[in-house]
Formats: C-alpha cells, structure tokens, sequence
C-alpha cells in the first residue's frame, strides 16, 4: 500500500516522573485488513506502560511498573471485525508490584514474570481457559468460581486482572522468564 495510506505520530512529553513517550498510528485505506502499522519501541528503561492496539500481537518485553493493555481485532466499516487476534504477552525479569490490566476481546494473554513479582491475580477467559503456573513460589490463595480464577500471591494488593472473550489466559511465575518462552497453544 502506498506510503501515504499510514501515519505514525510520536511525541515524548516531559512529565514530572519522567518523560512519556506518546505513539499514534492511523490508516487512510478504505479496507483496514489490508493496511497495519508493525512497531518496535526499545527504550532504555520501562516504567509504566499504557497500550490501546487492534489487530495483532502487543508484546512487552522486560518491563515493570503499571501496565494497562487493551487489545482485539481490528474493527471494520460495516461493524464486523479483522481476522487477526488481539493477542498480548508480557514477558519480564523485573518485579512486577503495580497494578497491571491485560484485556483483549479476541486472542490469548500469556503473563509471565519473576518470583518476586507480586498480585491479586484475576484471569477471566470467557471462550477459553484459565490457568496460573507457578512451579516456584505457593500462590498464598486460589478460588474459582467457575468463571473467574482468583489468586493471591506474595501477599500482594496491587491488583492484576488478565482476561479474553475469547482465547485463554495464563499467568506463569517462573524463575527465568524472559529465557522461558511459552508457546501459544
């Protein structure tokens, strides 16, 4: 598609916490399933991050700080959606202690950090399954109520809701988790 048909908008903002980088895309093509915007941020280092995606895969890598991600397909014209999944993986090494919002309306969420991270863990999988793994370190509790997996770890309070209408979720504590690479089912 001709090179006009996409904008990419950046802007870094001088904040009193530190610089926010802001990055806008937009598509001026009749059919969006045919035009996307793939980026790649790196950044030196990740405190916080805030997403709004549709259509494709949002993974974060080596993050921490508070995250909030909503994902999905890519809503067309005549109100149906995109084939490609909202699909959102976090994988990091960091301690993971501020409240974290992983949704998608069509894809899987995968969430995958250190032992050390903390949470009360909330993964909602409407049209799929749910599972927290955690091989290294005992969750402090879990509940399910057949529609939503509780789980309390490290004695954790800031709160971390993963949910799908339809894929599966799985949140993984794992000793090495930026080495460990889940696959997607």
């Amino acid at each position: 598609r001709p090179a006009e048909a996409l904008s990419v908008i950046m802007d870094v903002e001088r904040q009193p916490g530190g610089n926010v980088l802001k990055v806008r895309t937009g598509a001026m093509w009749p059919d969006p399933e045919e035009v996307w915007v793939d980026l790649t941020i790196r950044v030196p280092a990740c405190s916080g991050v805030t997403i709004w995606n549709r259509g494709g895969l949002v993974e974060l890598v080596g993050v921490s700080g508070a995250v909030q991600v909503e994902n999905g397909p890519v809503e067309l014209p005549d109100g149906g959606t995109g084939s490609s999944d909202g699909d959102i993986l976090l994988r990091t090494d960091e301690a993971m202690l501020e409240p974290v919002a992983m949704v998608t309306s069509r894809g899987s969420v995968l969430y995958q950090v250190a032992p050390n991270s903390t949470g009360m863990f909330e993964l909602i999988a409407s049209g799929g399954n749910e599972e927290f793994h955690s091989p290294v370190v005992r969750p402090d509790r879990m509940e399910h109520d057949g529609k939503v997996q509780r789980v309390t770890f490290n004695r954790g309070t800031n709160h971390v809701l993963l949910r799908t209408d339809d894929g599966y979720v799985r949140a993984a504590i794992v000793e090495n988790p930026m080495e460990d690479r889940h696959a997607w089912p």
